[in-house]
């Protein structure tokens, strides 16, 4: 049952504005652009030729009539601010159709377009309309000087049948199909659009602050140059650099083995909490490689060989004399091997992943799973620990 008070449809305008921006960014393809989004309209490009763009996102797309409240809103807005962009190609784009016939229709960019007839049917509906819903908007575009006001229709384009949420995807493939290779195109996208979102929001505060903000379209070509980079067949993305490290309650309450294991050779709690934070950027980032394919079958495999060799050699004692440490010395020489590994020089998993929380989290992965550990008697210690723990 739908909530008549739900702000989910709100919600998903704003939404689709930002993703609109991003995607008509990409269509444009215009290094001199700069975009805006709700300063001079729901977005707003900058170049040779200032673009203002209203976009109306229906859930259930219907039909943009003669009497659409989107389309007199929108008539509302360009009409207020008709002097301030005397000169602003204004395009609606609108996931709703415009009927063969209506007035959206003859302000298409196709040869069925008649700004002119779309003009005088405009003031014919205007003047004429009994609804009171919508008066304030037809007052607004009545009250444009008559020259003027046939001046701002002619600028006026209708985009209808725009893309909805379910046909994005398909869309912003269509826009970058050049920008990585088919098996990569769908995790570029999908960053390249994560990060979008955060750059919007970063946008909004300065405009919400007051400032002249405008977002350039260089900035675009470089994350998608660096995106590129990031899904090379040389290199993986690296997505989880910003991950939250866990908080003093999450480490205290931490009951993972590889942090039993930390705390057996009694590891200062900043420095496990590294660990713990290390281990799951490390855990994540790999889940998301596995889970996008883009690492070849066997390859993390390979990796956590190459780190169990590189413990071994650290971990294993000099001589074949047994080792005889009293538990002070058992736990010195416990963080020593930690230490060691945690700066060891590991071949990394491809030559340009450089992020240091990979092998550094991998380590953990590794002594979490009891593949290895620091304690010199960390087997039997950890054993000890595991059946208190079920008991």
């Amino acid at each position: 049952m739908s909530d008549q008070f739900s702000a989910a449809p709100s919600a998903l305008g704003y939404f689709y504005q930002c993703e609109l921006g991003l995607l008509e960014f990409l269509r444009r393809d215009d290094p001199g652009l700069e975009l805006s989004i709700e300063v001079l309209d729901d977005i707003a490009f900058e170049g040779d030729q200032t673009e203002l763009l209203q976009a109306k996102y229906q859930v259930t797309p219907g039909n943009l009539t003669d009497g659409s409240a989107d389309l007199w809103k929108t008539l509302r807005v360009w009409s207020d601010g008709e002097t301030r962009q005397p000169e602003a190609l204004l395009v609606l784009v609108t996931t709703a159709t415009a009927p063969e016939g209506s007035i959206a229709a003859l302000l298409r960019p196709d040869e069925a377009r008649d700004a002119d007839q779309a003009h005088d049917r405009l003031v014919a509906n205007a003047r004429s309309a009994t609804t009171q819903t919508l008066t304030r908007a037809r007052e607004a575009f009545l009250g444009v000087e008559d020259g003027r006001r046939l001046e701002m229709v002619r600028r006026i384009v209708v985009a209808d049948q725009a893309h909805t949420f379910e046909e994005l995807d398909e869309a912003f493939g269509r826009a970058l199909r050049h920008a990585a290779p088919t098996d990569r195109r769908t995790a570029l996208i999908s960053r390249l659009r994560e990060w979008w979102l955060a750059r919007a929001e970063r946008h909004l505060l300065e405009v919400a602050r007051g400032a002249h903000h405008r977002i350039e379209f260089i900035e675009i070509e470089n994350r998608i140059a660096d995106l590129r980079d990031q899904l090379s067949a040389d290199n993986l993305p690296n997505d989880l650099e910003g991950l939250a490290a866990p908080t003093d309650e999450e480490v205290a309450s931490d009951q993972r083995a590889f942090v039993m294991q930390l705390r057996l050779i009694a590891l200062a709690n900043a420095r496990i909490r590294q660990a713990i934070h290390d281990h799951n950027r490390a855990f994540a980032q790999r889940g998301r490689w596995v889970r996008e394919e883009l690492v070849a079958v066997g390859e993390l495999a390979t990796y956590e060989r190459r780190l169990k060799e590189e413990w071994e050699r650290i971990w294993l004692p000099e001589t074949d004399e047994p080792l005889e440490l009293s538990e002070e010395e058992g736990l010195a020489r416990g963080r020593s091997v930690h230490r060691a590994c945690d700066e060891a020089a590991v071949e990394p998993i491809r030559p340009k992943v450089s992020a240091p929380y990979i092998p550094r989290g991998s380590m953990q992965m590794l002594a979490n799973e009891l593949r290895i550990g620091w304690h010199h008697d960390w087997v039997a210690r950890i054993q000890e620990i595991l059946a208190e723990t079920r008991s």
